[in-house]
């Protein structure tokens, strides 16, 4: 790790290894060495369990999952409640507009046909 870090950096860095004794005792000022997994140079032999892990991970998508769904539900919701019954004709009407609006025979979209 120390090739890749700047001159200055690794002034102010202090690298530790769980088995050196000098490393140890600057880990102590730091951490608690009774509380520090064992696996870092502590005394506590706690260990990741992978299954209760993933138990607890899976549990929390479904959570999620379920907000999601009812979050979309809620926004389609108010979505069509916004846009109201005219819908599929103020989307029509404000799609086709200016010189791009469809020929009509008659109504708004009209236009006036050249005698010549």
């Amino acid at each position: 790790m120390k090739p890749f870090l700047d001159q200055e950096t690794r002034k102010k860095v202090k690298f530790v290894y769980s088995n050196d004794k000098e490393s140890q005792k600057i880990m102590a000022e730091v951490f608690d060495m009774e509380e520090l997994d064992s696996a870092f140079g502590g005394k506590n032999p706690a260990t990741f369990e992978y299954n209760s892990y993933a138990e607890r991970m899976q549990e929390d998508d479904k959570k999620m999952g379920s907000l999601h769904s009812s979050t979309n539900s809620l926004l389609e919701s108010a979505e069509k409640e916004a846009n109201g019954a005219d819908s599929d004709a103020s989307s029509e009407a404000s799609f086709y507009s200016g010189t791009d609006s469809p020929k009509h025979e008659d109504g708004e979209h009209s236009i006036a046909k050249k005698s010549g």
